[in-house]
C-alpha cells in the first residue's frame, strides 16, 4: 500500500501524527520505530532534506529520537 506523503499546507507535526496513525502503515510497519523512520522519510521527500522543526518542545520523544540518530549518521 502507499506510503502516506504531506499535503500541501500541512505542518510537520500533523503529517507525522497522520502518517504515524495510518493504518496501512501500522500494518505494513509494525513498530513504531519504523514507522517514524518512513514518516520521517516521506516528509524530507516532498521538503527536501532534514524534516523542518518547528520547536522542540512541541515534539515527542519519538519525533527527537529520530532525529538524534539522524544526526549521529551524518556524523
Amino acid at each position: 500500500m502507499p506510503i502516506p506523503s504531506p499535503r500541501k499546507g500541512e505542518e510537520q507535526k500533523a503529517f507525522h501524527s497522520r502518517c504515524m496513525g495510518s493504518e496501512v502503515m501500522i500494518q505494513d510497519y509494525p513498530t513504531q520505530k519504523q514507522r517514524n523512520a518512513v514518516c520521517y522519510s516521506a516528509w524530507r521527500k516532498k521538503h527536501g532534506g532534514s524534516a523542518p522543526v518547528q520547536n522542540l518542545r512541541e515534539m515527542t520523544r519519538e519525533e527527537i529520537a529520530a532525529l538524534e540518530t539522524e544526526a549521529e549518521g551524518e556524523s
